[in-house]
């Protein structure tokens, strides 16, 4: 958040998961478990990026469950048609590998095309490893840059990864600059 801290936390049986970001004057904190081990990540992008369906929210290429709540908010944000960064919370199941939005805001931070940085969470749908680049819905992920750092790196198909990238062009290819399994 700008110039202050967004938390999101909440613990059980099972142990304890954190991720945490920073951005503009501020920290973002997301902690989670369950019984059954349920993983929480912040997700941002655009907010012209997510799109309403029938069966969820589309984000990043992602099909995400949401509740009416989320899915209320998400149509304000949409409504909005701005340009303006937007974070999210992503619940995902450790014993099925389900995927929900649980909160979503618009963080009113203008988005940058390349600049801003983009955070997702999606469950790879084909790798093309002649060109380093995942797919998942409509979108695709470029991990070459990545593989400087992780030459070893091996993604497959259904696997569920959390990346850290830009995105020069609007809904463009994603350059990933991070990524790990969950």
């Amino acid at each position: 958040a700008i110039g202050g801290t967004h938390e999101v936390a909440s613990s059980a049986i099972g142990g304890t998961h954190e991720v945490a970001s920073s951005a503009i004057g501020g920290t973002h904190e997301v902690a989670s478990s369950a019984i059954g081990g349920t993983h929480e990540e912040l997700v941002t992008g655009l907010a012209t990026s997510i799109e309403q369906t029938d069966s969820g929210l589309i984000f990043h290429g992602q099909l995400f469950s949401a509740s009416d709540v989320v899915s209320a908010e998400a149509a304000r944000i949409i409504d909005a048609n701005n340009y303006n960064l937007i974070e999210a919370v992503v619940s995902i199941s450790e014993f099925d590998g389900s995927v929900e939005i649980t909160s979503i805001r618009d963080t009113g931070q203008m988005y940058i095309p390349g600049a801003s940085l983009i955070r997702a969470v999606v469950r790879i749908d084909n790798v093309i490893s002649s060109l380093a680049k995942l797919k998942t819905g409509n979108q695709l992920l470029d991990y070459s840059g990545f593989l400087s750092k992780k030459p070893q790196l091996s993604l497959g198909k259904n696997q569920i990864v959390a990346i850290v990238g830009v995105q020069p062009s609007i809904r463009g290819e994603i350059l990933i600059e991070e990524v790990k399994s969950l």
